[in-house]
């Protein structure tokens, strides 16, 4: 079963242990954890790319990062100002 890491982090944060002592307790492994937490760091570094278009016209693009990040946009989208979205 995958495990929901986001809430995992999160309740380590919130739970006032060590993170040794939070793993142990879980049956965690110690590497795993830290892994996770250094990816969830990484993912949110990432930089933001103004989009400018005609959003007038009905239509939807919704994109959604790793990092549980949701971004919809509306209208005409330059190739290019997407292209950046995709690769952030």
């Amino acid at each position: 079963m995958k495990k929901n890491w986001e809430l995992i982090l999160a309740e380590q944060q919130t739970s006032g242990e060590s993170i040794k002592r939070f793993c142990e307790a879980r049956g965690l492994s110690l590497g795993v954890f830290h892994y996770h937490k250094k990816r969830k760091k990484q993912a949110g570094t990432g930089s933001f790319v103004e989009v400018a278009g005609d959003f007038g016209n009905g239509h939807l693009i919704e994109i959604c990062y790793p990092s549980g990040v949701r971004l919809k946009l509306s209208g005409k989208v330059p190739f290019a100002d997407l292209s950046r979205l995709l690769h952030v």
